[in-house]
């Protein structure tokens, strides 16, 4: 049966309370919706659909299919749907599970208490707590009492530290700390996160040298598999900025740690009742006394995430070549703002090296700010200088 993929990008923070005190959707969210929703041919198959919110770009997908990528069918009407498919979504919610029962279309998912379970912060320090792999300091917090208690509680070293919602995604909702006083940024913004069942996670801030989204399959029935891993590329601030996802043994075996720890956490979600796409952030970091650690459980996305879609583009890779998926910004002061910006980056790329853009330019008839594009080349070098370039927005792009 082919699927049908929908694109709530939003997922985080519709688990959370707030959400539901809260049912109105910002600007910025409603137009990251948009701006997404196309990125599925990376994981779809050839007659596979994928909802978008609104229109976008004509022959966006004509360039895909050329491009490597399945031939799927946009549908922004449910109506357009006119054979039975599998509901395939970002994450589940409640919202996502009622318009597929109101439009007829088959699903399987977890039981909801167990995805609001296992994506929660919480649940994930707290199993690295009774593992005994997690950061020294980290600590469950209910209030701006019990963050001042755990900040004093951090070891001598610590420095700097980092609150996060209990639910979010890459560097969103979260705030960064200094010291052992709190500022009243800090205090408002934890109060506006807090109460009631709502809880944040406070995390020493450590000198991350590398990140990774390793990548599993939890069945309905059989044993867990992993699919791969896809090395995260951030930014100063530890914003995501892309993947790269060319598999390799040395980069196997540089996460193996990691990566057994995964299966052990996939296992364990199946026992709690998940099933479904299973992506783990994890970290190599160098501690207070410069030795090299690694952090095998960061964040626990019982979802699909970027870095499984990122996988998925190894398919548009020739032989030998190395592959990343960049999220750009575009300029977004005319409407052929991001073909000039693309355009301008095709036309001065390195000789071996080749882009794939993976995003519309247009969407809702605006342009798209959030863009996607595949960089790829035999030589990693020139692709990793590409990398720098197309992230840190070289100004001569634009």
């Amino acid at each position: 049966m082919n699927r049908l993929f929908i694109g709530n990008f939003d997922f985080e923070h519709a688990l959370s309370a707030k959400a539901e005190r809260d049912r109105t959707r910002s600007g910025a969210v409603q137009r990251l919706q948009h701006e997404l929703a196309a990125i599925w041919p990376a994981v779809a198959d050839d007659g596979d659909f994928i909802w978008l919110p609104a229109p976008v770009e004509a022959g966006f997908f004509e360039e895909s299919t050329t491009a490597g990528l399945p031939q799927i069918f946009p549908v922004v009407n449910a109506a357009d749907v006119d054979v039975p498919v599998e509901a395939c979504p970002w994450g589940w919610t409640d919202d996502i599970r009622k318009q597929c029962e109101g439009n007829g279309w088959k699903f399987a998912a977890p039981p909801q208490e167990v995805i609001g379970e296992v994506n929660s912060r919480r649940f994930s320090l707290e199993l690295e707590r009774s593992w005994g792999i997690g950061l020294e300091g980290a600590a469950v917090i209910r209030n701006v009492d019990e963050l001042r208690a755990a900040i004093e509680r951090m070891p001598a070293h610590v420095d700097r530290w980092v609150v996060k919602a209990e639910f979010g995604m890459s560097a969103r909702e979260r705030i960064l700390g200094r010291g052992r006083e709190l500022d009243e940024q800090t205090v408002n913004w934890l109060r506006n996160r807090t109460g009631a069942d709502e809880v944040a996670v406070i995390e020493p801030w450590v000198e991350r040298l590398e990140e990774a989204g390793l990548q599993f399959t939890v069945p309905w029935s059989g044993v867990p598999v992993f699919e791969g891993i896809a090395v995260l590329l951030c930014d100063s601030a530890g914003q995501y900025r892309g993947s790269r996802f060319a598999q390799d043994v040395e980069t196997e075996l540089r996460w193996m740690p990691a990566i057994e720890t995964g299966m052990r956490v996939a296992r364990f979600l199946k026992q709690l009742g998940y099933f479904g796409p299973l992506g783990i952030d994890a970290m190599r970091f160098r501690d207070a006394d410069g030795k090299e650690r690694m952090r095998s459980v960061q964040d626990i996305n019982a979802r699909h995430s970027m870095g499984r879609l990122a996988l998925g583009l190894r398919r548009v890779l020739k032989q030998g070549e190395h592959g990343s998926w960049l999220h750009v910004r575009w300029p977004t002061e005319s409407v052929d703002a991001p073909r000039r910006w693309f355009d301008k980056l095709a036309a001065n790329l390195p000789a071996g090296v080749r882009v794939i853009r993976t995003s519309p330019f247009t969407a809702n008839k605006q342009p798209v700010g959030h863009g996607t594009l595949v960089i790829a080349s035999k030589n990693a070098p020139a692709l990793y200088a590409v990398e720098t370039q197309a992230m840190g927005q070289d100004s001569n792009l634009r």
